[in-house]
């Protein structure tokens, strides 16, 4: 047995990246090989910034002496990975490495109006970053996104409303960042889009008109009425851009996005997959504000009468369902109840043909106008006056309407049912559906009883904890699914369309600590997700999120996101983690093994997790994340079948402590130390450091 260390032949500090664009001459990919240290700092601001490097140069990991009892053994064997008993593991996409990007707010500052282009810093950051996949709108922002009025001149375009968060719930925001400006982006460095349907105050037609704007070719237009492809042909893009995957709605299972579906849990997964109608009363509703009209694209602050003739307004959900609108399937619908100043106004079909004193509204039942009268027909609502109203929306479309409408305009695209949790699963039955968007979230809480104010350590061991649970959960959704798809061709595939954590203050009011998700243990934490996806067969994930928005006067940007914050986008502590994941996109995932696995001090969990793979260059890759927070381990290695001298690439991922970070201000704190080594025949010995992620990539001899 002979140590890395031992046999190496060169050893050097390296960097090695893939970048796009050239250098010196040199068309990507290529290999950068640098025997210096420098800082990233430093690197950012000279001339090999623009290349990308973001990687901090340091001394070669060391392994052991030879002869030293190693802590645990890794066995990699020949055969793919089984990612189900009927299912082997196929080479790694490229979309293994996304990020959930919000267009609110020129996409939080990555798109500079002025110049009608991404801000360069953001398109250099998300190819030093090896970004491969971006989520557009968004996720709980953009579940009232409207596509159509967010294209063509910008002086044309027309508000949006937001769902949530960055947006504001329910506030009017800008349609500036629209679905073109996104693939101007994403084309900037090479990457994917996927696309999640909104489906609150939208429909399947409108689902599938989004479709054709983006997939139909020019002289087509599969979902009738406007010739989406020749607007996008006019709006400067005659190509379709080719959007594979078609998630429906966004994380409709929550409280805060239930919109207009029922309380009950039952009933509201059945509107889901179905549709149907839902009433709509003040002490019902979602939300406290809920009742009232409101106006425009504002459907948070409801409105007072302007006392003007020919008032309109709006309900906040549309459509709306009247008495004669009943089905079997629906039942009785009850007609709206609506209140002036407290007196009730009856509804009509037309105030056109009212008497000048008649308290009578009309309704718009498609985009949930009301419409009162001018004086001369129908009475006119005072200024001032308070608006209050019970109503039926619907009939809303479900999931089975939003995936046939998307497959009548493109049969080859996936469509994803955005409830990814198990109870989807068992009410969907056998009914198609093309794969299963999972958020992967955990919430931890800073401090708890017993320790009332932030521990580093305990912190740390709950994330880690957390993020293991969240990938047995994830085994448990694909198991679900395969007992109902029993022939893994029709079976629908997993997709991690945001991963994370919900940050929770503790119970005496202790808070999270600012960088906390860009921290050491943030990023651990996203290696064991990211190895619990792989290994559960997921070819798409997007991290929450892309970039954050800029952030208030005299504060400090947020670097917890792929590629950090407006102004000073740059490669972050979790996208070093990415990148060491990227360099495996190509290769096959490999059965692999530990025996002897520590437990990890203070935890409950073993200390190694591993992943290997293999390239159809031969070349072996293993990630393994160390996941001790006090102590380096000494591993040996196994290579089964393996003989022969091979070069051996030695990166590691890591930082002085668990909860130091990358800032802008500060970008030395998390590094990824590259260098090179000789290893001869299948076994090797190597020390990992405590709380790291290492990639060894074992050459072809």
């Amino acid at each position: 047995m002979r140590s890395l260390k031992e046999i190496e032949e060169t050893s050097f500090p390296l960097v090695r990246r893939r970048f796009g664009g050239s250098f010196a001459g040199v068309e990507r990919p290529y290999l950068l090989e640098v025997d210096m240290r420098r800082s990233r700092r430093a690197l950012l601001a000279g001339s090999l910034a623009a290349v990308g490097l973001a990687t901090m140069f340091g001394t070669p990991t060391s392994a052991v002496a030879a002869g030293e009892s190693p802590d645990a053994v890794i066995s990699v064997g020949s055969d793919a990975l089984r990612v189900s008993p009927d299912v082997a593991a196929t080479p790694l996409p490229a979309a293994i490495v996304g990020g959930n990007h919000r267009w609110v707010n020129n996409g939080l500052g990555m798109w500079d109006p002025r110049t009608n282009a991404p801000v360069p810093t953001a398109v250099r950051a998300a190819k030093d970053a090896n970004l491969g996949l971006v989520r557009y709108p968004g996720g709980t922002v953009a579940n009232m996104f409207d596509f159509s009025k967010a294209i063509g001149p910008q002086a044309a375009r027309r508000c949006q409303t937001g769902a949530g968060f960055v947006g504001g719930l329910f506030g009017s925001v800008d349609s500036t960042y629209g679905p073109d400006e996104n693939e101007r982006f994403v084309d900037s460095f090479g990457g994917q889009t996927m696309v999640m349907v909104p489906t609150i105050n939208q429909s399947a037609k409108s689902a599938a008109d989004y479709v054709e704007y983006m997939n139909a070719p020019l002289g087509t237009n599969p979902n009738g009425g406007v010739a989406w492809a020749a607007r996008r042909a006019a709006n400067g893009h005659p190509k379709p851009y080719g959007i594979s995957v078609w998630e429906v709605g966004n994380e409709p299972y929550l409280p805060n996005q239930r919109y207009w579906r029922s309380p009950d849990p039952d009933t509201k997964v059945k509107q889901f997959i179905e549709g149907g109608w839902q009433r709509q009363t003040a002490d019902s509703a979602p939300y406290a504000d809920n009742d009232g009209l409101f106006s425009g694209c504002d459907l948070a602050n409801p409105v007072t009468a302007s006392g003007e003739p020919n008032q309109v307004y709006r309900t906040r959900y549309s459509p709306i369902a009247l008495a004669q609108d009943a089905t079997s399937e629906s039942g009785p619908i009850a007609d709206p109840v609506l209140t002036v100043d407290g007196e009730r106004w009856e509804r009509v079909d037309s105030v056109h043909r009212a008497s000048k004193d008649a308290k009578v509204y009309e309704v718009v039942r498609d985009s949930g106008q009301i419409r009162f009268g001018n004086g001369a027909h129908g009475a006119v609502p005072p200024k001032g006056a308070v608006f209050s109203i019970g109503y039926t929306t619907g009939r809303q479309d479900g999931f089975l309407d939003y995936y046939r409408a998307i497959k009548g305009v493109d049969p080859t695209a996936s469509v994803c049912a955005g409830w990814g949790k198990p109870e989807f699963v068992e009410a969907m039955g056998d009914r198609r559906y093309d794969c299963l968007g999972v958020h992967m979230y955990t919430s931890p809480v800073a401090g708890d009883a017993e320790h009332p104010v932030y521990d580093t350590g305990m912190l740390y061991q709950d994330l880690i904890r957390r993020g293991a649970d969240a990938v047995s959960a994830l085994r448990l959704d694909k198991e679900e699914i395969a007992a109902r798809f029993p022939d893994p061709a029709t079976r629908p595939f997993l997709a991690v369309t945001e991963y994370g954590t919900l940050v929770k203050n503790g119970p005496s009011g202790a808070t999270m600590p600012f960088g906390y998700g860009a921290m050491l243990m943030q990023c651990l934490y996203g290696a064991e997700l990211t190895i619990g996806q792989i290994e559960n067969g997921v070819r798409l994930a997007t991290k929450s999120n892309l970039n954050e928005a800029p952030p208030a006067p005299g504060k400090p940007s947020s670097p917890g996101s792929v590629i950090g914050g407006s102004p000073n986008f740059f490669v972050t502590g979790p996208s070093q983690m990415l990148n060491l994941v990227h360099t495996m996109v190509g290769s096959t995932p490999l059965d692999s093994s530990v025996s002897g696995n520590p437990t990890a001090t203070g935890g409950s969990y073993p200390s190694l997790r591993v992943l290997a793979t293999r390239g159809d260059d031969g070349v072996i890759r293993l990630l393994v994340i160390n996941r001790d927070i006090e102590n380096s381990l000494t591993v040996r290695v196994d290579l089964t079948g393996l003989n022969g001298d091979r070069p051996v690439t030695v990166s590691t991922f890591d930082g002085p402590t668990v909860d130091a970070y990358d800032s802008w201000d500060d970008l030395d704190n998390l590094t990824t130390t590259v260098s090179r080594a000789t290893a001869a025949g299948s076994s090797v010995e190597h020390t990992f450091p405590a709380h790291s992620v290492t990639l060894l990539e074992f050459g072809a001899p």
